[in-house]
């Protein structure tokens, strides 16, 4: 993410107009978003005499002050109560003058003295209201990146506890599996249903059909038919076909350059295969192949510059 300077905020926050009252949090996760230290984001509560007829927020403003960040903050002001109005006057402010009958000038001194308090009692509590702030701008920001979830993956990672390959997936590629998960039993074995899937999840098309394996029987000395006992010796010699078919995996035809991606060992192929074992059954046995679109079927002994790469059995045969 982009550092940025407290005095860029010009023209990266959406205007607060009379349809609209965001609140302080939501203004300092946008500029959190928008690459701005939180240390250099502080909230003012400026108390809540306008609260009823204003909004949240009544001004954002660049702040230059010796000590804080370098010299420099974005100041949130907003209309809300700190937490010394919210206390009653009377637990930090005494009398100055009990018992006695008080002119103008006794007045306007207490007056002064209980300003000269208030603003000392403020300072005090600025410290705890501060890091409150900032951990609601701080809430708000994960908040955003959860509703941003095309943009982070932080929706998506709720989930990988339960399901790991979501780590490996691109972040498009992650949301769409979440969106299959509860649709994942009503496709289990629809080959066809399946291939979509995966086409769309892995970005790639991919194509899943059976597979009929033929398997030889042998035996050491044919048996009479008058010594077969069925299920001991009853076999018959020759070729037979496995009852349960495989499954083939085709992914292509694809750009050479995307053909990296689904080699053993790769993320992609780590993907595919965990996404396999979900969509069809871990009990399945699948084999993988990959293909590479017709117009890029060149092999280059040497490749250079823009010269595709040689992959035996993908786009060089022996």
């Amino acid at each position: 993410m982009e550092h940025r300077l407290p005095k860029e905020i010009k023209g990266l926050l959406p205007p607060n107009t009379m349809d609209t009252d965001f609140k302080a949090e939501l203004y300092g996760a946008l500029l959190a978003e928008a690459g701005f230290d939180t240390a250099q984001i502080m909230m003012v509560r400026d108390g809540n005499n306008l609260s009823n007829v204003s909004k949240d927020i009544r001004s954002v403003k660049h702040r230059n002050h010796v000590g804080i960040a370098e010299g420099a903050y974005i100041e949130l002001k907003t209309n809300r109560r700190g937490i010394y109005d919210s206390l009653p006057e009377g637990l930090f402010h005494e009398a100055l003058f009990p018992g006695k009958v008080k002119d103008l000038e006794l007045i306007l001194e207490e007056m002064q003295q209980h300003r000269n308090e208030e603003f000392f009692i403020r300072r005090f509590f600025s410290l705890l209201e501060s890091e409150v702030d900032r951990e609601g701008i701080q809430a708000q920001l994960l908040e955003l990146r959860y509703d941003k979830k095309n943009k982070y993956s932080d929706y998506a990672k709720l989930f990988a506890a339960c399901w790991p390959v979501i780590h490996i997936l691109s972040g498009q590629g992650a949301l769409l599996f979440i969106k299959f998960m509860p649709h994942i039993h009503s496709i289990r074995g629809r080959l066809e249903e399946v291939s979509d899937a995966l086409s769309q999840i892995l970005e790639a098309p991919v194509k899943v059909r059976p597979k009929m394996v033929q398997r030889t029987i042998r035996a050491q000395k044919p048996n009479r038919l008058g010594n077969m006992r069925l299920g001991a010796n009853s076999v018959n010699v020759g070729v037979l076909n496995s009852a349960e078919a495989d499954l083939h995996i085709h992914i292509g035809d694809l750009p050479t350059r995307e053909v990296e991606r689904f080699l053993p060992g790769n993320r992609s192929r780590k993907a595919l295969e965990m996404l396999a074992d979900i969509f069809l059954g871990a009990w399945q046995e699948f084999d993988v192949t990959v293909s590479v679109s017709p117009d890029e079927r060149k092999t280059y002994l040497k490749p250079t510059g823009d010269a595709s790469p040689c992959y035996l059995g993908i786009n060089t045969y022996l």
